[in-house]
């Protein structure tokens, strides 16, 4: 049944209920008040229906939080069933559900959204997710050739934070950091003390033997805070070829109460091989 009959049916209800309340006996024990009663509750009712993808919503973000992943995961795919969402909160489920490892559901979510008519701001938010699902695909070229086609028609943080995290993947797996390197000094010289876009620009001055710059672009982060494990690992290399044991193993540990995700670029083991090496000596 449609949302429309839904709602068709309940108003009509009201109106009967209103015309026969009079004459219903159990009005009397009610005190005249039966009718209003019955309009309040499927008042009620149908409010609830009309705004039961925010409820799922409200509710996924608060598990979410609490770090309730489970059930987060399954209210954002009720949320998504309904079909009511905008399209700025489908691409959001699709990102969460991307990030929880639901590579098909997001995928399902994103080709969906496709199809509708959106505006220049969410097309920019689709294609971005969409790069960051086909990485997970395992087709990171495509997603940084998708995610240079959003940078160069829609200049932002968000472009700029994602797309200098994925070539930097892409750095470690050829091993050429220059062009990673260029283009977080690049942002970091539009975007000053944006976390993402230091804790790339750190990562990639590790990585290319800068370590002196490395430690002060990771101390500048730390000063605005930091939710990711992965600066919090490389400032610990970086620590680590300064000698400074102590400082390296507080930052891993560090590393080790954050929220790991699929979309990490560092996996918690790396992070736990690195601590018990320490250990070790």
């Amino acid at each position: 049944m449609s949302l429309l009959v839904s709602v068709v049916i309940a108003v009509i209800l009201v109106l009967a209920l209103g015309y026969a309340a009079p004459y219903l006996p159990f009005n009397q024990l009610l005190g005249g008040s039966f009718y209003q009663v019955v309009s309040i509750l499927l008042a009620i009712g149908v409010s609830a229906v009309l705004n039961l993808p925010m409820l799922y919503m409200m509710s996924a973000n608060s598990a979410y939080k609490k770090g309730d992943r489970k059930a987060a995961v399954e209210k954002y795919k009720k949320a998504y069933k309904t079909k009511r969402l905008t399209a700025d909160m489908e691409i959001y489920c699709g990102y969460i559900l991307l990030k929880e490892g639901d590579k098909a559901a997001s995928e399902e979510i994103f080709e969906a959204v496709s199809k509708k008519k959106l505006n220049s701001y969410q097309k920019d938010s689709l294609d971005t997710n969409k790069a960051i699902l086909l990485w997970k695909k395992g087709q990171l070229d495509d997603a940084v050739a998708l995610l240079n086609a959003v940078w160069e028609r829609s200049p932002s943080v968000t472009a700029a934070g994602t797309l200098g995290a994925l070539m930097l993947v892409k750095a470690r797996e050829t091993g050429d950091y220059e062009k990673a390197l260029r283009f977080c000094e690049q942002t970091n010289e539009q975007y000053t003390y944006e976390k993402t876009i230091l804790a790339n620009l750190g990562e990639a001055y590790y990585c290319t033997g800068k370590n002196e710059e490395a430690l002060r672009v990771f101390g500048e982060l730390m000063d605005c805070g930091c939710g990711a494990p992965a600066p919090y690992y490389y400032y610990a290399l970086a620590l680590l070829k300064e000698g400074r044991q102590e400082e390296a193993e507080e930052m891993l540990n560090m590393a080790m109460r954050q929220r790991f995700s699929a979309l990490s670029t560092v996996p918690k083991k790396v992070v736990k091989a690195k601590l018990d090496e320490i250990a070790e000596e």
